[in-house]
């Protein structure tokens, strides 16, 4: 029993196959549940379907090339592809340009895997964009285009799909025109804002806030499917701002190596008609810098202090004339400190210095040392006058004799000239290396002007000389330096005649007093 049960089940498991075929071979009423099809739709770039539009496709067995077709969307952006599938995997691909510049936002071609297993179609999707060129420019008043703005165009509230975007105006890589740039944006309201390059001030015009919103549209493409541009303009009242570096430096003491920086040296920045714009002092580095200055000429000056001797000019004009970079201006200075004298021979006549006039120092101190620069005669020390009748006299600064050392410098008698001042002022060496000390000029006026106050050689010994030549200091007066040394204040005047062309008599630091 079991041998025959099994043959029957045989017997019928080679039997029903052959009736399904025989049933199909006869187009009965069997179809198949599972579907072979594709369902296309295209999208814009902010999820909006693009109904009512013919496209291009091409879809075949993956490797191979089919004949383009068209495909129509409907009102959802929808088609639906069911003729001539097969299982295996299939290439679809879509050309946006048949209906403008659209292009892809995801993919424009793909493979789809098609299989039996479902009975809804296969879901494919294109996601395109469209831009429209805004072209925005930059004028001043005067209507002249100004590079390198900055223009940021910002999608407004409720332009979700979009992102911000910035350009510079007449940027050269870009190929955008003098004072121009151009946006290629997506459809929506945007809004435009400016941004001035570095150190450029300005009062907006057109528009007054500087700012403008714009809602982009696509309108009237060309013969080529190309939209005709947006323009915009912003107009502004320029004012451009520069910036002056100034760097001051100590004179290297060895050649070949680096100028020191000078700190809290003052600089003084001054306008075209002498008015201050600018004080300040240079940092650790030498270095202070001036900015936020219109544009045109300065003057640059530094302060002149005593122990330093300039080996630049003290002052420059600077022409500011854009923003960055920055004017540059130097000054070198050499040190001159130590222990000296200065002073001056001048003729009466128009204040001109005397050359080639010999002056000569003597020790007041006993065994007292003699310049490093002088000729020595007698126990004496002589040097001549330079050009413009300027003398000095240089000690050494390791002799113990020298600090707080006492002199008496005297000008040489020449025939045909007359002495408007004492033939010897009476001088003192500080007691601590520092800047020259200046004597008070000799001063002569050739024979035949007419003489006003004459001195002339002492009668009767030393009368109508300086003990001490003093330099002024803040806080002194010439009647309380008098004081100090026990000379009445109208014996100050007689030594002093030259304070009679100053209001009450004032005496100011630096000024060299005579001390009879």
């Amino acid at each position: 029993r079991v041998r025959t049960l099994l043959a029957v089940i045989l017997a019928l498991g080679l039997l029903i196959p052959m009736v399904s075929a025989y049933a199909q071979d006869q187009n009965t009423a069997v179809t198949p549940n599972d579907k072979i099809c594709v369902e296309g739709s295209v999208i814009n770039f902010n999820e909006v379907p693009l109904s009512d539009y013919t496209w291009t496709i091409n879809y075949g067995p993956a490797g191979s090339t089919d004949e383009p077709s068209t495909v129509t969307t409907d009102e959802y952006g929808k088609f639906k592809i069911e003729e001539g599938l097969s299982v295996g995997d299939w290439t679809f691909s879509l050309d946006p340009t048949v209906n403008g510049p659209w292009e892809g936002i995801t993919a424009l071609s793909f493979n789809v895997p098609l299989k039996y297993g479902s009975d809804a179609c296969v879901q494919v999707r294109w996601k395109l964009v469209r831009r429209v060129p805004v072209i925005v420019t930059k004028i001043d008043d005067q209507h002249n285009p100004l590079n390198d703005w900055i223009i940021r165009a910002e999608p407004a509230r409720g332009n979700w799909f979009a992102s911000p975007v910035e350009e510079v105006t007449g940027d050269p890589d870009k190929g955008f025109g003098e004072g121009q740039v151009t946006f290629y944006l997506t459809e929506g309201q945007w809004n435009f804002k400016e941004y001035a390059p570095a150190g450029v001030h300005y009062t907006p015009i057109v528009p007054t806030n500087g700012r403008q919103s714009l809602l982009v549209e696509w309108k009237d493409a060309d013969q080529n499917g190309q939209p005709d541009p947006i323009y915009l303009r912003f107009k502004n009242r320029v004012t451009e701002y520069g910036c002056i570096d100034v760097y001051k430096y100590d004179v290297p003491v060895r050649e070949g190596e680096a100028a020191t920086p000078l700190p809290g040296w003052k600089i003084t920045v001054k306008r075209a008609n002498g008015t201050v714009v600018a004080t300040g002092y240079t940092d650790a580095a030498g270095k202070v810098t001036f900015s936020n200055l219109p544009f045109g000429p300065y003057t640059v000056i530094e302060e002149l202090r005593a122990g330093w001797t300039p080996a630049y000019p003290t002052g420059f004009t600077a022409e500011v004339t854009q923003a960055e970079p920055c004017v540059e201006v130097n000054f070198i200075n050499e040190q001159d400190f130590g222990y000296s004298f200065v002073g001056r021979k001048i003729d009466t006549n128009g204040k001109v210095g005397l050359p080639d006039w010999k002056i000569t120092i003597k020790p007041l101190d006993k065994g007292g040392a003699l310049p490093l620069n002088g000729t020595e005669e007698n126990g004496t020390a002589y040097v001549l006058t330079d050009g413009l009748g300027n003398y000095r006299f240089d000690f050494a600064t390791n002799d113990y004799r020298v600090p707080g050392a006492r002199y008496q410098i005297c000008e040489e008698q020449k025939a045909g000239w007359l002495p408007h001042t004492p033939l010897c002022y009476n001088v003192r060496l500080p007691s601590k290396p520092g800047s020259p000390v200046k004597v008070w000029d000799f001063e002569n006026q050739q024979v035949g002007h007419w003489e006003s106050v004459i001195y002339g050689p002492a009668q009767g010994g030393s009368s109508g000389s300086c003990r001490f030549t003093v330099t002024v200091q803040p806080g002194d007066s010439l009647y309380g330096i008098g004081a100090a040394y026990g000379v009445s204040a109208s014996a100050m005047l007689a030594a002093n005649p030259w304070v009679y062309s100053r209001p009450h008599y004032y005496v100011y630091p630096g000024d060299s007093v005579c001390v009879p």
